[in-house]
């Protein structure tokens, strides 16, 4: 999905009504830190987003904004998390072996 159809999305499911928007959060929460997602709440001027730090995926959202935000922000993130496999070019050139990063950064080998 490129930005374009991100900002469509977004703006499609702002007012849709979840009927139980705080355990949808709790879930997309869950479902972040079973991926290695850390998800923190803190004191933001802006609403929160994604970033990696040091091959490792987070999620900062401002402790203030509303849990339809909430839940938005950490849609994305998992969206993106999804998204962000790769294999390094080192580990490209070993016959015989793949190497794939999780959303977490932890390198999983496999045959």
């Amino acid at each position: 999905m490129d930005i374009e159809e991100e900002n469509k999305s977004r703006g499609a499911n702002r007012g849709r009504r979840i009927p139980n928007p705080e355990g949808v959060a709790r879930e997309l929460e869950a479902r972040c830190q079973e991926l290695g997602i850390r998800v923190i709440y803190d004191d933001l001027r802006g609403e929160g987003g994604i970033c990696r730090v040091r091959d490792r995926l987070m999620v900062i959202i401002n402790r203030r904004v509303s849990v339809q935000t909430r839940i938005r922000i950490l849609e994305t993130a998992l969206q993106r998390a999804e998204r962000s496999v790769f294999v390094s070019p080192a580990e490209k050139s070993q016959p015989g072996q793949t190497a794939v990063a999780d959303p977490a950064g932890v390198r999983k080998k496999g045959n």
